[in-house]
């Protein structure tokens, strides 16, 4: 799956599309005391090899696929769940409506991803 990513990035030229990251947030600490609030800690983590394509209109049914979704292509390097966030390096953030993983024998290889700007 990576030697294909990598295979439509070199089809299509020099990349210039910015760098896609999955956010994850993780709290720790706090509890019952005021004076001991919570930390909550962002962790970016780079997916290396993720593309995007443009979602036919004949798929959009304004319910789980609206206009202006994308599909979103990456190897299954990261486990990816419906309604993590993921961020792009130009500040946008999309969030994951809808994930299909691509897994024979258990062992995902890709993940299919529709995502919503945020």
């Amino acid at each position: 799956v990576a030697r294909g990513l990598a295979k439509a990035y070199m089809a299509v030229g020099e990349n210039d599309s910015p760098t896609l990251s999955l956010v994850r947030y993780t709290t720790t600490g706090g509890g019952n005391n005021p004076f001991d609030p919570p930390t909550q800690t962002k962790e970016s983590i780079e997916l290396e090899n993720a593309i995007f394509k443009s979602i036919d209109k004949s798929s959009i049914d304004n319910d789980l696929i609206k206009q202006g979704d994308m599909e979103l292509v990456c190897d299954g390097s990261v486990e990816i769940k419906q309604g993590d966030v993921i961020e792009s390096t130009d500040g946008k953030e999309y969030i994951v409506v809808s994930v299909d993983i691509s897994s024979p024998y258990g062992i995902p290889l890709a993940y299919t991803l529709i995502v919503r700007l945020k």
